[in-house]
């Protein structure tokens, strides 16, 4: 009994190489439903879809492949006649490895700075952010992040495609984040009276929705054609900060002209020559 034992356990007999490929066949396919069903825990406790799903099963896949890839390297080094046949495949996987590094560094770039942005998250699917496109700083929503891209939504409809290699080194600027000032300048006359259009100002700038505390209205400009009053008030994301700003120019507009308030108007200087008959 014992040398039947000893024979089934030793990697130099028939019996131990099958006894030990069972072993590490069933490790790796063991540690792969295990990474599977992490992910489908971790899956289950995102209810908000923070998480890729796309990405997270290839991530799952790729895992996958890479225990069984070593359940057999493991393997061919345990039982002696394999020896050889493990050295020659980590030799063919390490040449495999730099010829597909070499032709596709931007793939594997995008895919690396994916992972990045999944690791850290400094911005996810439905967040408003701003970003240099060629040279043109873009504003929008994040529709859809993989492991290779980024697709940004802007507000007229144009789907903004970005590698992710260019979203993990650019700056950008995530506006869904916090409180976002809205600033909005009146141009007021001359004669007007300073200290009124600030209280009229402030007064229609609580009375919107989207305002949650005004911060002040100082006179930033004397300009050419009249006194500059800019008002400034904390609104509770960026996208009600943009219609704060659309609907107090009109509304504050309006709010001047009925109390009286008259707005600064263009000059212009009108020459008239004569010429002696």
């Amino acid at each position: 009994m014992l040398d039947v034992l000893q024979q089934m356990t030793s990697p130099h007999t028939a019996q131990g190489a099958v006894f030990y490929a069972v072993v590490y066949l069933a490790a790796a396919w063991f540690a792969s439903r295990l990474v599977r069903r992490g992910m489908d825990r971790v899956l289950r406790h995102d209810p908000e879809d923070r998480i890729d799903r796309t990405a997270a099963r290839l991530l799952v896949s790729f895992a996958r492949v890479f225990l069984f890839l070593v359940a057999i390297i493991l393997y061919t080094y345990t039982v002696p006649v394999l020896r050889f046949l493990g050295t020659a495949v980590l030799a063919k996987v390490g040449i495999v490895s730099i010829i597909l590094g070499l032709a596709a560094q931007n793939t594997l770039g995008n895919l690396f700075a994916g992972a990045s942005l999944f690791l850290h998250r400094p911005f996810r699917t439905g967040d408003l952010v701003q970003i240099t496109a060629f040279d043109t700083r873009e504003t929008g929503t994040i529709a859809e992040m993989s492991l290779g891209y980024t697709t940004i939504r802007t507000a007229d409809g144009r789907r903004i495609v970005v590698p992710n290699s260019v979203m993990a080194h650019q700056t950008s600027v995530n506006l869904s984040q916090g409180e976002v000032m809205a600033v909005v300048p009146f141009g007021l006359d001359y004669e007007a009276d300073i200290d009124e259009a600030r209280v009229v100002l402030t007064e229609t700038a609580r009375s919107l929705a989207g305002v949650s505390r005004v911060v002040d209205c100082p006179v930033s400009e004397l300009g050419e054609h009249g006194v500059v009053l800019t008002l400034r008030a904390w609104c509770r994301s960026a996208t009600e900060a943009g219609q704060v700003r659309l609907s107090l120019q009109e509304r504050g507009k309006k709010a001047l002209d009925g109390a009286g308030i008259g707005l600064a108007a263009a000059a212009t200087n009108v020459v008239v020559r004569t010429e002696s008959a």
